[in-house]
């Protein structure tokens, strides 16, 4: 059965505005990092892209500022994105509040099973 044109454009037009309210989000979240760190966080100089500390399988964290850092995009991005075991280490280490904030949240919201399982 064939969908017609204006139930089509209703359908087309709802995935729309979700994608555009995720981006605002995206948006913010982007700005908010920029702001707090100015500059890459790991080697000081100019800063051009965020970098989730826990990415999307902990969508309660996507868009919180607390999740992100502001980096360089080589070579300090593209090391923490090759390398997440490395990124997490540098976090716990430079960033402890930052650290402690995340994986409270993370117990908290999904419990310590699914924590220790991602660690």
């Amino acid at each position: 059965m064939k969908r017609s044109p204006l139930k089509r454009k209703k359908r087309i037009n709802s995935i729309s505005k979700k994608r555009r309210q995720l981006s605002n989000d995206e948006y913010r979240f982007r700005q908010a990092v920029r702001e707090r760190d100015k500059v890459c966080a790991k080697c000081g100089m100019p800063g051009q892209s965020v970098h989730h500390i826990k990415g999307r399988s902990y969508p309660s964290l996507w868009c919180d500022p607390e999740n992100g850092l502001f980096l360089c995009e080589l070579p300090c991005h593209a090391f923490f994105e090759l390398h997440p075991g490395y990124a997490d280490a540098w976090v716990r280490k430079n960033r402890p509040e930052q650290w402690d904030y995340v994986t409270k949240h993370i117990k908290n919201r999904y419990g310590n099973e699914k924590y220790e399982a991602k660690k």
